[in-house]
């Protein structure tokens, strides 16, 4: 049920990629192949399923439809999944304990993935990271923050692993902060040779949904993840050093692993030193 309703939303989060950046609406017209502009079958929208069955090619125009559309809503569907079993929505463990916040636990953390693979998406293909998305994620992250303290009373939910909300508005803010003032640093030092804008709102968005902790090891994750990934066509002269770099898909990377294992991590570190 988690995996359908992941995928679902993924290929909600596509619409949204696509036509955000051309400044349509992303409720009308309805989903509809974008060369030849014919509206899509419900048969043939199917996440994933349709995708393999239409053989990665428009019904009507036999146009190639992009692979971003398959790999998002797997990505999500997985992702949904999984933050259904650590938050414990299980139907033997809803009955023992309140529903409510663990509803807006798991709703929350999806809602941050839902936006850091939606960013992702749109900087990898354009280079741009849209306030439209970025800003009023800043914000949820401080209102959701907020509600779930009200829920859990100012205590902890009784999880079987450690999720990356905070669940303090103090935390949030400190995240905010911490996330987005470390990119502004970097951007007002490189004069926006390094970093741009939407970046220094891509750190805000993480520190305030998962505090400045979560959010310094997502900046680490991505780092390390944009050395492995760059370094080996670096060293063989396929790309120089002033090649650019778009940072947004690899934060939001570190944001997405930062928040299943930030804690683990942070624990192992601590046990090391």
């Amino acid at each position: 049920m988690f995996l359908a309703l992941g995928a679902s939303l993924g290929s909600f989060l596509n619409v949204c990629s696509f036509r955000i950046v051309e400044r349509e609406s992303i409720v009308r017209p309805g989903s509809h192949c974008r060369n030849c502009w014919v509206p899509i079958r419900r048969s043939d929208n199917i996440p994933i399923i349709s995708y393999i069955l239409l053989k990665g090619r428009c019904r009507y125009c036999k146009s190639p439809i992009s692979m971003q559309y398959p790999v998002v809503e797997g990505i999500m569907g997985v992702l949904c999944v999984l933050i259904a079993a650590v938050v414990g929505l299980d139907i033997r463990v809803l009955r023992s304990g309140p529903v409510a916040p663990r509803v807006m636990a798991a709703a929350s953390w999806f809602i941050l993935c839902f936006l850091l693979v939606l960013i992702a998406a749109i900087d990898y293909r354009t280079g741009i990271i849209p306030d439209v998305v970025s800003l009023p994620g800043i914000a949820l992250g401080v209102l959701l923050n907020l509600v779930l303290w009200l829920l859990t009373r100012g205590g902890q939910l009784q999880r079987g692993a450690a999720w990356p909300l905070t669940a303090s508005l103090s935390e949030s803010l400190w995240g905010l902060g911490v996330g987005g003032g470390f990119f502004f640093v970097l951007v007002f030092a490189s004069k926006g040779r390094w970093m741009g804008a939407g970046d220094i709102r891509l750190g805000a968005l993480l520190g305030s949904f998962m505090g400045w902790k979560l959010t310094v090891i997502s900046i680490l994750i991505a780092s390390l993840a944009g050395t492995v990934w760059f370094l080996p066509p670096l060293i063989r002269g396929k790309v120089s050093r002033k090649t650019e770099i778009r940072f947004g898909p690899l934060l939001s990377f570190g944001g997405i692993v930062s928040s299943f294992c930030g804690h683990s991590l942070m624990n192992w570190y601590l046990r090391m030193v």
